[in-house]
């Protein structure tokens, strides 16, 4: 029987608007492990991941865990794929858990946006967990916040870390959350580059009325021609690149 890929069981959740648990082993199917499902957290069944973790000793354990995004098209952190400071306990306090995935999934339709991987290093220290909360509190902002308190974290305990967003999803300005791209972009982008291009040739050729350049005394239509030239080629290359 073919393993399901963690895309396919975030996806088959009954509820994509609460968060479950679940873990994985190389070479094994994903577990779910979730005791109690809730909007802004769950909790995991110890017992259960006792006995997984018993059966595979010898292999690396993967968190995995999903945030559910209830306002895609806001760009808001909530149901980001950072992890807030409660993830961060969690996966620094346990050393049986090796890498950590956040799933953010759309809370309607259950639909992956994309996913945060974190894995340890043999740069990751060994870690009490009243040293962990001590440096969540020394933390102001708190990890779910910034990208700058991420970054903070992950240098802090040797982390490495990516985002890897699903097809038709990118990471947004702020680079702290999917989105999905926009139809809006290519258009404009498309037209930056046509009108750009068009409007750089016919500065640059050599048939020019003096009406065309009549309040530019400052400038040559040789210069004007290479600026909108430029700013057509950029337009072109964006537009080029989100096809």
């Amino acid at each position: 029987m073919k393993k399901r890929t963690p895309k396919e069981v975030i996806e088959s959740k009954k509820r994509p608007y609460t968060e479950s648990s679940f873990a994985k082993f190389s070479g094994k199917e994903i577990k779910d492990i979730t005791a109690r499902e809730g909007f802004a957290g769950s909790s995991a069944d110890m017992e259960l991941v006792k006995k997984l973790i018993k059966e595979n000793e010898n292999e690396k354990l993967t968190h995995i865990h999903n945030h559910p995004n209830f306002f895609p098209y806001l760009g808001g952190i909530f149901g980001s794929p950072i992890p807030s400071s409660a993830d961060f306990l969690m996966f620094l306090g346990d050393d049986r858990i090796k890498t950590m995935v956040i799933a953010q999934n759309n809370a309607y339709s259950g639909k992956l946006e994309g996913y945060g991987v974190f894995k340890k290093t043999k740069r990751t220290p060994d870690k009490k967990p009243n040293y962990v909360q001590r440096f969540f509190y020394e933390t102001s902002t708190g990890v779910g916040l910034s990208r700058i308190a991420l970054k903070h974290y992950v240098n802090k305990f040797g982390l490495n870390y990516r985002f890897v967003p699903a097809k038709d999803y990118k990471l947004n300005g702020l680079k702290n959350k999917f989105v999905k791209k926009s139809g809006i972009e290519k258009k404009v982008a498309g037209i930056i580059g046509i009108t750009g291009v068009g409007l750089g040739l016919l500065f640059l050729s050599s048939v020019i009325t003096g009406n065309v350049i009549g309040n530019l005394e400052n400038l040559t239509p040789n210069l004007i021609g290479k600026f909108l030239l430029g700013i057509g080629l950029i337009g072109s290359y964006f537009w080029i690149k989100q096809l």
